[in-house]
C-alpha cells in the first residue's frame, strides 16, 4: 500500500481542483495553501465523520481517536496525513494548537444534540466548530485584527449555515431534514427564509471584511462571493433547497475569483 503525501492528501481533502477553497486561494503563495489545505482538511474529516458515519458510537470513537492523535501531535508522532502535514509549520501557532481539541468536542457535540433552532442560538454553537475554522484561516493568511476576526468567525458560520441548507441526505423521509444524526421537522417556507436571510447575511459581512483586510482576507471574501452567486442561481431555480443542488460551474467560479482579485487589488 502506498503511503499518501500529507501535502497532496491535504489537498485532495479540503480543495480539490474545481471546488471553492481551490479557486478561492488561487492567488497565494504555495506555502500558504499547503498550510491552509492542512487546516481546512483537518475540519473536513471531522465534518465527514458526522455525515458519513451511521452509527453515533462509532463517530465517538473516531472522535476520541482524532483526540488521541492532537496528543500525538504536540508530541511530534502524528500518524496521519493531516497532523502530519499541520506539523511541518502550522500548528507551531498557538491559536491553531488550543483550537483542535475544541473543534473535536464541536462535532462530537453534534451527535448528543440536535443543532439550535434560532438563528442567534445557532451562530453561537457554530462559532467553536466552523466560525473558528475561518478565524484561524484568516489568521494564516494575515489577518491581525480582534473585530476582523469576529468578523471571520461569523462567516464561517454563514457559510456552514449554507452547507446545511443544502445538504439534504436523499434517503430523508419527505417531512424531515436530516441534520447530523438527528432528524428534525422540514418546513421549507421557514428553510427558504433562512435562506434568504442568509444571503443577506452574507452580503453584509463580505462588505465589512472588503472594507477592514481586503487583501489578507482575500480567500475568505472569494468564498463568501462563490457562495452569494450560488445562492443567487438557487433563488433563479425557484428556491428549491428540498430537491436539487445547484453549483457553479468551474469556469464561472475562475472568472468571479479572478473579477474579486482584480477589483481588490
Amino acid at each position: 500500500m502506498i503511503e499518501a503525501v500529507p501535502s497532496d492528501y491535504c489537498r485532495q481533502k479540503s480543495a480539490p481542483v474545481g471546488s471553492n477553497l481551490y479557486y478561492s486561494t488561487l492567488y497565494y503563495s504555495q506555502g500558504l495553501k499547503r498550510q491552509l489545505y492542512a487546516w481546512h482538511a483537518f475540519a473536513a474529516e471531522l465534518e465527514q465523520i458526522q455525515w458519513h458515519t451511521s452509527d453515533p458510537g462509532v463517530a465517538r470513537i473516531k472522535y476520541a481517536w482524532w483526540l488521541e492523535e492532537i496528543q500525538r501531535l504536540q508530541s511530534s508522532t502524528p500518524r496521519h496525513p493531516v497532523t502530519r502535514e499541520l506539523a511541518r509549520g502550522p500548528s507551531e501557532n498557538p491559536d491553531i494548537m488550543n483550537s483542535l481539541a475544541g473543534m473535536i468536542h464541536h462535532y462530537e457535540a453534534r451527535l448528543n444534540d440536535a443543532l439550535p433552532v434560532s438563528a442567534s442560538e445557532l451562530n453561537d454553537f457554530l462559532s467553536m466548530g466552523p466560525g473558528a475554522v475561518w478565524t484561524i484561516s484568516g489568521k494564516l493568511s494575515g489577518c491581525k485584527s480582534t473585530h476582523t476576526n469576529t468578523l471571520l468567525n461569523e462567516a464561517g458560520c454563514l457559510f456552514e449555515i449554507f452547507s446545511l441548507l443544502q445538504h439534504q441526505p436523499s434517503h430523508q423521509a419527505e417531512d424531515q431534514l436530516q441534520v447530523g444524526h438527528h432528524p428534525v421537522p422540514r418546513d421549507l417556507g421557514q428553510q427558504i427564509k433562512r435562506f434568504r436571510q442568509l444571503i443577506t447575511d452574507l452580503e453584509h459581512v463580505t462588505e465589512r471584511l472588503t472594507a477592514e483586510e481586503s487583501h489578507s482576507c482575500l480567500h475568505v471574501i472569494i468564498m463568501a462571493r462563490l457562495i452569494l452567486a450560488t445562492c443567487r442561481e438557487i433563488e433563479r431555480d425557484g428556491n428549491q433547497l428540498d430537491s436539487r443542488r445547484v453549483s457553479l460551474t468551474p469556469l464561472r467560479k475562475l472568472i468571479l475569483s479572478r473579477w474579486i482579485k482584480f477589483r481588490l487589488g
